[in-house]
């Protein structure tokens, strides 16, 4: 830091662009600091005394970090192309086509990937399978995006990267736990947890709150407060506020789960205190607040301040890139107001939106069985495949 205050204050744009690039990863992605941002800007007041490759890059993080629209975005990517920034600086590639994936700019997308598969850099070649598997899981392709997931950790392990190959073990187990395989869920956060201690916090301390979440939806309360305990222990000693965010909503789950409405409900009102110091955006703070308050309510039983909240939710689920919690919202809450028929044709939506139904949530399979004692099984079988073939055609007609 004190090398780049350096350069920066020397006027040597040169040496400012090139300590600045490490660094901003370390900043935004392992520690969630807000000074990789200002730093950004104030690298970017060189202007044309950059390097065109540096111009481009920080001038795409820029855009990034504020927001833009696709036009922008495109542009932006494609001079990253044009002046070599992309090889240049790595961490681009995931930012850039990440971007590019959820602004619909598949074209480019498409040809950046067949771009760095066609060369030699296995590290590169890796996060292009992880944009895979998050396109794939935009596009309700479950099996195509846990099989790219699944070649992404391979590669990681391959190229020797330690901390993403961490960050894809949370990501395999999510797939397990959706599955309904709660052993290889617990055994790939387990690993994920043994390679990060000690190597990038971050990531240890979402591990941990991963595996609790994941002993959570088994119904290990007990454990899942053990693992919650220690992640909670490390984001304190760390002083990270986003990190405490994480906290606070893994404990308001916990206790939602132990049916301690109040707990859940005090949690969340700190997740949001801290949300405000940090002056999140308030779309960002909806995107993690809303669901949990609605799930709140809907466990508490009341369902007219649910429905009132449940748009918000949805909108917060879309951007969470989590639609199928919406629908599973959309479910619990028809079967407390007494349309069980209903519910089940939204608990058959939220398998075509996800590709798989999510066969590892005990409080789900609970639902399920209760409809189904409700409708008989012919007539939960029938409302299930109804909302299953009508989103099916609802994403055809989209595609």
């Amino acid at each position: 830091m004190y090398a780049l205050q350096a350069a920066i204050d020397d006027g040597d744009a040169e040496a400012a662009a090139r300590i600045l690039a490490p660094l901003y990863w370390y900043w935004d992605m392992l520690r969630y600091d807000g000074r990789a941002d200002v730093y950004v800007a104030r690298v970017l007041e060189y202007g044309d005394a950059l390097a065109s490759g540096g111009q481009a890059a920080f001038t795409t993080i820029h855009l990034l970090a504020g927001g833009g629209d696709a036009g922008r975005l495109r542009a932006a990517i494609e001079d990253c192309a044009r002046t070599g920034a992309l090889p240049r600086y790595p961490m681009l590639l995931t930012m850039t086509l990440t971007a590019a994936l959820m602004a619909g700019l598949d074209d480019l997308v498409e040809r950046e990937m067949t771009r760095v598969r066609d060369g030699s850099d296995g590290w590169a070649i890796a996060h292009t399978h992880l944009v895979e598997a998050l396109r794939s899981r935009t596009r309700g392709d479950w099996t195509g995006g846990a099989s790219a997931a699944a070649r992404a950790l391979r590669a990681f392990e391959e190229a020797g990267d330690r901390c993403w190959t961490a960050m894809m073990l949370n990501g395999t187990a999510q797939i397990h736990a959706i599955e309904g395989r709660h052993d290889e869920a617990v055994a790939d956060y387990e690993r994920s947890i043994s390679i990060s201690t000690g190597l990038a916090w971050q990531e240890e301390i979402s591990s941990r709150l991963g595996l609790a979440t994941q002993r959570m939806r088994a119904g290990d309360p007990k454990g899942a407060r053990h693992d919650l305990q220690s992640a909670e222990q490390a984001a304190w000693e760390r002083g990270q506020p986003m990190l405490e965010i994480q906290v606070h909503a893994c404990s308001a789950e916990l206790y939602r789960r132990c049916g301690e409405i109040d707990r859940a409900d005090q949690e969340l009102d700190r997740l949001e205190r801290v949300a405000r110091a940090l002056s999140l955006p308030a779309e960002t703070s909806e995107s993690l607040l809303l669901p949990a308050r609605t799930t709140n309510l809907l466990t508490a039983g009341d369902t007219t301040r649910a429905r009132a909240m449940l748009p918000g939710a949805v909108r917060a689920a879309q951007a969470n890139m989590d639609l199928p919690l919406a629908a599973q919202l959309l479910a619990r809450l028809l079967s407390l107001e007494g349309d069980p028929a209903g519910a089940a044709t939204a608990l058959g939506m939220s398998e075509v939106i996800r590709g798989t139904f999510d066969r590892g949530d005990l409080e789900l399979s609970s639902l399920v069985s209760t409809l189904a004692d409700r409708l008989g099984s012919t007539g939960y079988a029938k409302a299930y495949h109804r909302g299953a073939g009508a989103c099916r055609g609802m994403k055809r007609s989209t595609a």
